[in-house]
């Protein structure tokens, strides 16, 4: 991890496992926890809480000047299409189907719930606390090859544009989105125009969700 992940503040949405998992792992490094319903084990690690849920929260904490530089989805949804069609309600987002001929090679592949594909590049349970070294992986010890966010980035569908955003790590089995990159892309949807035709993604070396948007025309 270089400096720039170990030194900047971190907002973690969502306090199951994962979450949990993160707020051991980040310590003092976490700025805020948004979880709807806190278990006792999330309460109990003393991290600063807000009892919201973490797509409303995000679209407003995103917002302010002095937000967490780090996001850390721990959510069983794709975050980054959710928060961006909460963000841009005025250009009526909504999703589309990706064909599955479209996706790119992955070990494991499965339809979700709301036309998003969850792609890995393992066919078993990856270690919690894996390091995500470069080049190969950490259970098997062979090489990864193309990493997931890279296979994502060349989806290709007549009429789409694709943005994939990359989680770095944070600290073992923990990813995180920068700020800056997030809302970047928010504005780049945002002054789309009429081709507001989008495969958005988010991955990182070995796993990956990615999900078709469409927008309309902005509200006058």
């Amino acid at each position: 991890m270089g400096s720039e992940a170990q030194d900047k503040r971190v907002l973690v949405l969502g306090g199951g496992r994962f979450g949990c998992l993160a707020v051991q792992r980040l310590g003092p490094r976490v700025a805020l926890v948004v979880e709807p319903d806190p278990s006792p084990e999330l309460k109990a690690m003393g991290a600063p809480l807000l009892v919201q849920d973490g797509i409303a929260a995000a679209a407003e904490i995103l917002e302010q000047e002095q937000a967490p530089y780090w996001l850390v989805p721990a959510l069983p949804r794709h975050f980054l299409v959710e928060w961006l069609m909460l963000s841009l309600s005025d250009r009526s987002p909504r999703l589309a189907e990706i064909p599955r001929e479209s996706l790119p090679k992955a070990a494991m592949i499965h339809a979700g719930r709301n036309l998003e594909w969850y792609l890995s590049l393992a066919d078993f349970r990856c270690p919690d606390d894996c390091l995500e070294p470069a080049g190969i992986c950490t259970h098997t010890g062979l090489p990864r090859g193309v990493p997931m966010h890279e296979r994502l980035a060349g989806i290709s569908l007549p009429g789409y544009r694709t943005r994939v955003l990359r989680s770095r790590q944070l600290a073992p089995g923990v990813g995180g989105l920068p700020r800056p990159e997030l809302m970047e892309l928010r504005d780049t949807l945002r002054n789309s125009g009429e081709n507001g035709n989008w495969i958005i993604g988010t991955a990182c070396l070995c796993h990956g969700v990615v999900q078709a948007l469409r927008l309309g025309e902005a509200a006058k």
